[in-house]
Order: structure tokens, then sequence, then C-alpha cells
């Protein structure tokens, strides 16, 4: 099977140093034997190929040049490539590129996606409503049968308010290989692994921002501070500078400073080290498509504190493998500080392997390639079309 993965935003990614979701799932694919390549934008530059390597067939990145317009990519060159796949799998209900690979002449197009409503992303909203008007008023039959993956079940139960009833929440799948490799500790990561003793660290790996909820992770680990003096917190992320300044001020206010270990920014090589390090993995966000510091904390056995998102409402069991609670009282706040306590004090000796083990049975790529190939199947053996080998 031919499968063609076209990721239809209008970012420039390196693909060095950013963990692309599109080329775990294509080595994944490869490995199970399937030819698969993706499409990504270049913005100005050519049209070009690049080769990577995997378990199976090469993986290759047809890097096409196109507009951006209104945050979706258009690619002039797209149609003289689909020919080629047997699959053609685009990501967004709402771009439009998506929309015209999953109403036109193709009948073996899918859709993977990730977005869902919440209280945070009401502009979101607005622009979906904007989108409906336009388009979804047309091809309604065709909508009604694309075959629709997404990244949690809060998505799919948001696909199928928009009109697509074919759909199948997956979640989203880990590459450990960059994280496992590993390399030489830096001396940041070295110095906190090597002054631990008997301290319990509560690690934040994101963005400094509103969505997630900043402010109130430093209120919540300062409850926890006052209670045990051997908390600390590892924060690795950067944000803009007037909501940083909010976090330094707060930081300092609550007397805590001393006890926040800060870096911008880590090489994914550092992460495994970090993660290992750490007790407690916290993310308050107030707005997840699925979190993928929460796939790697869980990985590596980190117990995660976090809010209800999408990665939480597909990965963890409230008590089992880690904890759902809400982030905008006092009270969510004391009750953050005492998981954090709690888990720290060695309450939840079997929370880590628990939650190891759900990302390792259920959301490596591999596992979740599979259940996609079974609809693709499913796909080509209602047009008629026999696979060799499948």
């Amino acid at each position: 099977m031919k499968i063609l993965l076209v990721r239809t935003f209008p970012d420039v990614l390196n693909v060095s140093n950013y963990n692309s979701q599109e080329l775990g799932l294509a080595r994944a694919f490869a490995k199970l034997g399937h030819k698969c390549d993706i499409v990504y934008y270049c913005g100005d530059e050519p049209d070009h190929d690049e080769s990577f390597p995997s378990e199976g067939e090469p993986v290759v990145i047809h890097w096409l040049h196109g507009r951006a317009v209104f945050k979706n990519a258009i690619f002039p060159s797209l149609d003289a490539l689909l020919p080629q796949y047997d699959i053609i799998q685009t990501n967004g209900y709402d771009q439009y590129t998506s929309w015209k690979l999953y109403t036109g002449k193709n009948p073996n197009v899918t859709l993977y996606h990730g977005t869902y409503l919440s209280d945070f992303n009401r502009k979101y909203k607005m622009r979906t409503a904007i989108f409906d008007a336009l388009f979804m008023i047309r091809h309604k039959d065709r909508v009604r049968r694309t075959p629709c993956f997404t990244k949690s079940g809060l998505a799919e139960q948001f696909l199928r308010t928009k009109g697509f009833t074919d759909v199948t929440a997956v979640g989203v799948g880990f590459d450990a290989e960059r994280l496992e490799r590993g390399g030489e500790e830096s001396e940041w990561v070295k110095k906190l692994r090597d002054e631990k003793g008997d301290r319990r660290y509560l690690l934040y790996i994101g963005h400094i921002d509103e969505l997630r909820d900043t402010l109130f992770l430093l209120r919540a680990a300062a409850r926890a501070m006052i209670a045990d003096e051997r908390i600390e917190l590892v924060i690795v992320g950067k944000g803009e500078e007037e909501y940083t300044k909010k976090c330094r001020e707060l930081a300092e206010s609550l007397g805590i400073s001393s006890k926040i270990h800060y870096q911008p920014s880590l090489p994914q090589s550092q992460l495994k080290a970090l993660y290992e390090a750490s007790d407690a993995f916290l993310l308050p966000s107030r707005h997840e498509i699925f979190g993928m510091v929460l796939l790697e904390a869980m990985y590596f056995e980190v117990p995660a504190i976090t809010t209800y998102n999408g990665g939480s409402q597909m990965m963890i069991r409230d008590g089992e493998n880690g904890f759902i609670i809400g982030s905008r009282t006092e009270e969510d706040e004391k009750k953050w500080a005492e998981r954090a306590l709690e888990i720290a004090a060695g309450k939840y000796p079997e929370m880590g392997r628990a939650a190891s083990r759900t990302v390792r049975e259920n959301y490596m790529w591999l596992p979740i390639a599979r259940r996609m190939l079974e609809r693709y199947q499913r796909m080509l053996d209602e047009k008629g079309v026999k696979e060799r080998g499948v």
C-alpha cells in the first residue's frame, strides 16, 4: 500500500529538531511493510524531495512550495503527486486543502484531526463557524462518508458535530527513538541530578503562557514547597516577556524563586535524563490537542498531574496511572499540591509503571498505524482495489 500524509499547515519545519508526528507515523507504516511519504510546506522555495531512512522503504518528504492564506497552505503542485498513492491522509477538517481533498474526486482520502472546542479557544470556534458557512454546506454526503481518525475522544465528538460519521479516536503516537538514544548530559541536567539527594523535583516542560496556566503552576507548587521543604520545581520553556515577567514576580512574592530551576530550552537528547531525575510531571493546560510532553513523561514512568484535555482524556485513568484535576480555583491549587506531595512521598509506587505501560501498549506509532491500516484496507476493498501482500 502506498500512503501519502499531507500536512496542510503553512509552517516551514526543521525536521531535525521538530518532533514530527508525520515522520513518526510514516516510519511505522514503513516498518509494517508499506510505502509512506509526506508533504510539507516549504514556502517560496522550489519543490524538492528529502529522503529519511526507516526499517522499511525510506520515507520521502515532498517539500512543496505554496501560499499561506489565513493559516492554510495552498500547494499548486500537490495534484500531480496524488495519483502515485493509494491512500491520501490529510489533517484539519477546516483546512482548505484538506476540504478540497476529502470532497474531491479521489475516494481514498482520510482525515486525521486534533483540535476540539474549549473555553480557551473561542477564536477557533469563530473561525470554524465561518469555514462551515462557506464550505461545509456543500458535499455533505462526501463529508459524512469520509473516514476520520482523531487525536482524542474530544476531537471525535467535535468532528461528529460537523457531519462526519465515520470517526475513530486513535490518539497520538510517541517516537521514543530520539529520546532513548540520549546524549552527553548538559551541565545543567548533570547538576540537577548530582545535587538531587533527598530533593523531590516537580517538572514542567512547555510554553510559559496563559494557555498552560504557568501562574497556577507556580501557586500550586508553592503550596507543596511549604508543606515539604524537599520539593523543588524544574521548568523548561519560553514565553512572551510580559507573561514571563508576571511569573518571575509571582515566584518572588511567593518566596520560591530559590527553589525553581529554569532553563529556556533543552535539546531532545537531554530530555531522557531530565525525566528520569524527576518525581512528578505537572501540566495545567487549559487546552491540549494531545500533549506530547505528557506522552513523554508517562513513557519514562513519571506520574503526571494534569487537567482534562485531549491527551489526558485518552490516556489517564485518574488515580491509577496519573491524576486529572481542574486548574482554576484555590481549592484546585490545594488538590494539585496534595497529589504532588503524595507522589513525592511514594504513596503511589506503581503509578509511574502503569503510566509507562499505557503509552508503550497503546500510544506508540506502531499500534496506531495498525489501526489506521485496517481502515485503509477496508476503504480499498470497498472500491474493489486489491493490494498485494496486505
